[in-house]
């Protein structure tokens, strides 16, 4: 397993609404060990931190809420893409950062997001922001990319 973290700035997805608020997502599974690291790299700039657990049998829930999550549990369903739809059913924000479990902002880095995020709302040809991930495997070697969602 690898490590990913935003070199700038992550895929973020806009709704349309009349003010600026921020959600964070994140879908987890035994995770205790990276939950901490992805919630406190960016839970300063988003107005709610969203976890779905889909079955974790670790503290990864337990952590997520003393951390100020909203911690939901989620059948897994062998289906990324509908528990990613049910965490993003529950997120109240106009603009939603969606991180897994493993990968976090880099220090500082998420002061960033909530900037450009602030630039571009008005704007009405953007609907969302992608970003440059560095992913770094365990031997250290790090593989940089560009990741895209729509």
């Amino acid at each position: 397993m690898g490590y990913c973290f935003p070199l700038t700035i992550f895929l973020i997805f806009k709704f349309e609404v009349s003010c600026v608020k921020i959600s964070g997502c994140v879908i987890a599974k035994n995770e205790e060990k990276n939950i901490a690291r992805c919630i406190n790299s960016y839970k300063d700039i988003v107005d709610e931190v969203i976890v779905v657990d889909t079955g974790s049998s670790d503290r990864t829930a337990e952590i997520a809420q003393n951390l100020g999550a909203k911690v939901y549990h989620y059948e897994w369903q062998n289906d990324f893409a509908k528990a990613k739809n049910f965490a993003l059913s529950l997120a109240k924000g106009d603009w939603i950062i969606f991180l897994d479990a493993d990968e976090f902002f880099a220090e500082g880095h998420c002061y960033n997001v909530k900037k450009y995020i602030k630039l571009i709302h008005r704007n009405k040809r953007f609907d969302g922001i992608g970003c440059r991930m560095a992913n770094i495997q365990e031997n250290g070697e790090i593989i940089n990319y560009l990741r895209l969602r729509t």
